[in-house]
């Protein structure tokens, strides 16, 4: 997650998901993308994490694992 990389972003508005215990290094990125677009940081994982996730540095894709796909799909019918 760098300047260079995240230029297709610029002038939209970007929320990040960072890894559990990765909060205050994500929001340091967030202020160095300031100036390319409005990057916010969600502290939602680090709220409701349970202390194991916490330990296990659970990030985004390990909680959307925890549901069946097809489930999704079938309930958009």
């Amino acid at each position: 997650l760098n300047a260079d990389k995240c230029q297709a972003l610029k002038g939209r508005k970007v929320v990040l998901y960072p890894d559990l215990n990765a909060f205050n290094k994500w929001a340091e990125k967030a202020k160095q993308l300031s100036k390319i677009a409005n990057v916010k940081v969600s502290n939602l994982l680090e709220v409701k994490a349970s202390p194991i996730e916490k330990s296990e540095g659970w990030d985004l894709a390990d909680y959307l694992l925890q549901f069946d796909l097809q489930e999704f799909r079938d309930s958009s019918k």
